[in-house]
Order: structure tokens, then sequence, then C-alpha cells
């Protein structure tokens, strides 16, 4: 995971310059192929739920770095649209596929009372991989703007060749490829059997929606409409990355020992109050103070991120069926793919309407997940699923 983040901290900075200067692409069409290939990314989504479900994890989960890293390295020879378009979604296939596999994988190697852990463990790798590559290219594009560009791309798929020989050395149980045969045949109605799963990814996708949109659109909002300095942008990322690096196997450790779904309240709540110090910041006055109040705002914010990932996979991998945790945990992963989608042109046309309009459908966002979360966390099988998960991790300690 953490050569795989590093790999991707060297390219996403750098990837519209990529594709505008070195492959030529107009901007609004680099956008709007790239906005297709998420759309696409869904349905890829739901192949990876239903391969997870038939095939060898370890298998899939190789093959799908092997094709991340011919379809990220297909950037380099790309030189006309339709070309762009089919690498795009051959990317973007591999990602999808194997994202959806990820959290059977987790299961795979961590035991029950450890694998918030393992989910605490990988969201602060990625940060720090993260942070780390966009340092290195910054370097590499400092050095030479062109060969920094193309190098820029070309470890990327390096990395994630460098990923798939990780995952072959690392011991993978199958889950029963064999035994899920032997069960009647697996359909996605099975998603539909119980109200809690479908709930408990609604209310994920509205934190998702403020979870991206807030690192997303904070840069812009601090320079163009609050009219800090320069550096207040990137500086609020940083802040946000550390703390989840250094802060969130220790949230992890203390979330155990509570109800999920109190944890996942909070991150809601977090949202909220985050989005309002955000809007408040606007009608300060003096540069200190407005650094003052945006630094609070993404400190609560970093406080909901912090709290929302762990207990929420924990809670889907409990509420997925063994046999069907493929389908189930690909539609749980859709929370990230839907908000992935309508971030980029929801926040953007939001920030042009006014400030009011941007941090209002953030946090109503945040509030009808809390009002969802709500309803789960009254809901008896819930109830009984948050005391089963801290009797686990009291008995783990």
């Amino acid at each position: 995971m953490l050569v795989d983040a590093v790999g991707a901290g060297i390219f996403i900075p750098f990837s519209l310059v990529f594709f505008t200067k070195e492959a030529g692409i107009p901007l609004a069409t680099v956008g709007a192929v790239l906005t297709l290939s998420r759309l696409a990314g869904i349905l890829f989504s739901m192949l990876g739920g239903w391969l997870a479900d038939r095939v060898d994890l370890k298998s899939l989960a190789v093959v799908c770095m092997v094709a991340r890293a011919a379809g990220y390295g297909g950037y380099l020879l790309v030189d006309d649209l339709f070309q762009f378009v089919f690498v795009a979604v051959f990317a973007v296939a591999g990602d999808r596929i194997y994202w959806s596999a990820h959290p059977l994988i987790i299961r795979r190697i961590a035991s029950d009372r450890d694998r918030e852990r393992w989910f605490g463990l990988v969201g602060s790798t990625r940060n720090l991989g993260i942070a780390v590559g966009a340092m290195v290219a910054g370097l590499l594009v400092s050095a030479s703007e062109d060969a920094g560009l193309r190098t820029v791309v070309a470890v990327q798929a390096l990395s994630f060749v460098m990923a798939a020989l990780f995952l072959m050395l690392q011991p993978i149980a199958a889950a029963g490829a064999a035994r899920v045969r032997g069960k009647k045949r697996a359909t996605w109605r099975v998603l539909m059997e119980g109200p809690e799963f479908l709930a408990l990814t609604l209310a994920k996708t509205q934190l998702c929606f403020c979870l991206l949109a807030v690192p997303a659109i904070v840069p812009l909002y601090v320079l163009e409409t609050l009219h800090a300095p320069a550096w207040a942008g990137s500086g609020l990322w940083i802040l946000n990355c550390l703390m989840v690096v250094f802060l969130q196997g220790p949230v992890v450790a203390v979330g155990e020992t509570r109800a999920r779904t109190k944890m996942l309240l909070l991150s809601a709540f977090c949202g909220i109050t985050s989005s309002a110090i955000f809007f408040l910041a606007g009608s300060f006055s003096g540069t200190t103070v407005i650094l003052i109040a945006t630094v609070v705002a993404m400190v609560v914010f970093t406080v909901g991120e912090l709290t929302a990932g762990p207990p929420s996979d924990a809670l889907a991998l409990r509420l997925s069926p063994e046999e069907h945790q493929g389908r189930f945990m690909a539609t749980y992963g859709l929370s990230w793919s839907i908000a992935s989608v309508l971030v980029p042109i929801l926040t953007t046309s939001l920030l042009a309407m006014g400030p009011l309009w941007l941090w209002s459908g953030i946090a109503l966002n945040c509030a009808v997940a809390l009002s969802i979360l709500g309803w789960l966390h009254r809901r008896p099988e819930i109830d009984q699923l948050n005391r089963e998960l801290v009797l686990l991790a009291r008995a783990g300690r």
C-alpha cells in the first residue's frame, strides 16, 4: 500500500499538466474524459465485486495491479483523443476492480479484532505515501518539466509493478472460492434482504462527499475567497495529511471500545461543524484571524475523517454474508466512486454561486448522513453488532 500510495502521490498533482502539455489534449476534454472514466468506474466496481465472489483474491489483486501498471504506463503512448479515452477507461477498470477486492484481502490477512487497526494503518500509510510522492514529483518536475512529467508517469506505472510483486509474496488465505461455488448461485438481490447495509452505504456516500469535497475545494476557497497567503492552501492540506498519518492509529484504538455508529455520528457532526467554521472565516477581518479559523476548521474536519473510515469499514464487513462479500463490499465501495464523480462539478458550481451555497451543500450532506446514522444506531441488529465489536476489542487488549 505504501508503494502504491507513493506512486499515486507522484502522479496525481501533475496528471492534468501531463495530459495537456505532453499529450496535447485540451483541458476541457481532459476533464470530460476523466469524468467519463469515473462513471465507467462505477460499473467496474460492481464487476470487481462479482469477480471477488468467484475467483482467488490474491490472483485477482495481482492481475489488477499489472493492469493498472499497463494502463498508467499507456499514458506515455497517448497522442490522440481515442487513445486517451481507451487508456483512461482501462486504467480506471484496474483501479476499481482492485479496490473492490481490497477490503476482502484485509479480511483474509487480519483477525476480527485486528481488522479496524489494519484499515486505520492502510489509511495512514496511504496519506504518508501520497505526501511523499507529491514532494518527489515536485522535485522531478522542477528539475526538468518535460522529462520530469514523463518520469512521473513512468514511476507511477512502476509503482504498480512493485506493488504486484509484494502482493505475490503476501500470504493471503484463499477464502473459498470452492466453498462459495458449493452454495446456491449468488445474485445481487441478496443486498435487499436487510436495510441496515444499504443504510450504512447511503450514509457513507454522504460522508464521502464531505471527505472528498473539503480537501479539493479548500485551497481554492482560502486563496480566491478568503484571500489568504499563497502557502495557506497547501499548508492546510499538509496539516490534514500529517494528522491522518500520526493520529489514525490512536483514534482507531480509542474507537475500538465504543459503538461504531457513535464514531460515525461524530464524523458527521464534525463535517457540519467544520463547514460552519470555514464559512464563518469569510466574515472575519485580518489575515491572522482568518488563518486561525481555517486551521481550526481543518482540524475539526480531520477528526471527522479519522472517525469515518475504519468503523464504517468494520461494520460493512460484519453486515456482509461471507459468501456474498464481494458484491456487498463492491456496493459499499460505490460510496467513494459516486462521490468522486460528483464532487468536482458540484463543489466548483456551488463555490461559483457563493460560499454560503458551498458550505451549506457540504453541511447538508453531513446532516443527511447524521439522520441515517441516528436511525442505524437505534436498530437492534446494529446495537448487537456494536456490542460484539467492542467485546472483541477488549478481549484483544
